[in-house]
């Protein structure tokens, strides 16, 4: 979390944003940070605890092989929309002899 400080000095950091009668707390790119890394080793508590103190439903983690898998087949598709489109395109302005 605090890289630029010595071991102890960062954990006495990290201690303090922890404590609730402290000043101290992680900025907003630290918490990105700990949620980040928790999601790495399967821990989903942050993510889990925004939601439920937001009101929204439990989150589904994404699978990253799987959404760029999504996003692969729906750039083939869009791919394959706009080839279309421009067939019809051709179609039309050939009989109005554009």
């Amino acid at each position: 979390m605090y890289p630029e400080d010595a071991p102890d000095h960062a954990a006495g950091k990290v201690r303090d944003a922890l404590n609730p009668d402290r000043r101290e707390k992680f900025s907003p790119k630290q918490v990105a940070l700990i949620s980040r890394l928790g999601r790495q080793n399967g821990c989903h508590a942050v993510m889990r605890f925004l939601a439920h103190d937001g009101s929204y439903a439990d989150p589904v983690p994404i699978d990253p092989e799987s959404e760029i898998a999504r996003l692969q087949r729906e750039f083939i598709e869009a791919t394959k929309a706009l080839g279309a489109m421009s067939k019809r395109i051709e179609v039309i302005t050939a009989r109005s002899g554009g």
